[in-house]
């Protein structure tokens, strides 16, 4: 069990990083089109169309060389040993789970390479000065953000298949795509307002609301079901004085931080909701450095689960 336990979580660690991988070079496309945008603004067009030609080539190869280590990645999951399976239904349950996985992997990365194939030749446009291209690029920059949080929630529902409904990583997943369904709302609502498209502010606000409310009854059991499984682990006489229970105790204590990390998001986005539903026309420049605090709240998130991965390698 402990060396299943092992490959287990190195195989999903690994597929977590290659998740990492994309998301940071998502990172990259936005900081290109900061550089694009200021060699617009400057009039710069002979200096940004050759700084383009050399972005976007490194841009395509960085993608071709995430695909194919996304597929080394994911390609085999670890068989569950055949006395595991055949003494434990959930273990084929399991099974099905993480053998659906690198499907879903490479669904999630060809959909996320055709937005960026589609955005380089925004930004290049944008350096040589093409006006329609840069007016544009703001809002197709959104759906970069609105990509991450798609797949993240994708993926919590495949990882978590198996799960006991007890178990509190279900419930970590379900507090987390409540957050993120939230911030596809409100990313989804700056888009429209920088197209000049109407939003129904009272409706967005009762949404972040309704999902900050399913994310803190989530956190809660978050943390309540990890004490309660801690609890069972050091109870279990087996495991008195192994390894394995020192890295299960490590393993569950990181679920108090998942959940304060969720509690926090809750926070700003009530403070939002807050905000968009007072009288008066809504500045959402204003709104800004709280949409990216929900952003890096949402990578503080991903760091800590990455971190309860690696710890369950020395299982």
């Amino acid at each position: 069990m402990r060396a299943y336990l092992a490959e287990v979580a190195v195989w999903s660690t690994a597929i977590q990083q290659s998740l990492q991988e994309q998301s940071d070079a998502f990172v990259e496309v936005l900081d290109g089109a900061d550089v694009a945008l200021d060699f617009y603004d400057r009039r710069a067009k002979r200096d940004g169309r050759t700084w383009a030609k050399t972005w976007g080539a490194e841009q395509e190869q960085a993608w071709a060389a995430m695909g194919a280590k996304l597929d080394a990645a994911a390609s085999a999951p670890p068989p569950v040993p055949p006395a595991f399976a055949a003494a434990d239904a959930s273990f084929a349950k399991m099974t099905r789970a993480l053998n659906d996985l690198p499907e879903i992997l490479r669904r999630d990365f060809e959909k996320n390479r055709i937005l960026v194939g589609r955005i380089i030749p925004q930004v290049q446009a944008t350096a040589g000065g093409d006006k329609r291209a840069a007016e544009g690029l703001v809002p197709e920059l959104l759906n970069v953000s609105i990509a991450i949080a798609e797949a993240e929630n994708e993926l919590g529902t495949a990882t978590t298949a198996f799960a006991p409904a007890d178990h509190p990583q279900r419930h970590l997943v379900s507090a987390s795509q409540s957050t993120n369904l939230a911030l596809i709302e409100l990313l989804t609502a700056e888009q429209a307002v920088l197209l000049s498209k109407p939003v129904d502010e009272a409706a967005l606000a009762a949404r972040l609301r309704e999902y900050a409310d399913a994310s803190e009854v989530a956190a809660a059991k978050v943390e309540a079901n990890a004490t309660r499984l801690l609890a069972e682990v050091r109870g279990t006489r087996v495991l008195a004085g192994t390894e394995l229970l020192v890295t299960a105790e490590r393993a569950l204590a990181t679920y108090k931080d998942s959940a304060d990390v969720e509690r926090l998001l809750v926070n700003v986005l009530r403070e939002m909701a807050t905000r968009i539903e007072a009288p008066g026309e809504v500045d959402w420049q204003t709104l800004l450095p709280s949409l990216e605090q929900l952003e890096a709240l949402a990578s503080q998130r991903v760091a800590i689960d990455l971190q309860r991965r690696q710890g369950l390698q020395g299982a």
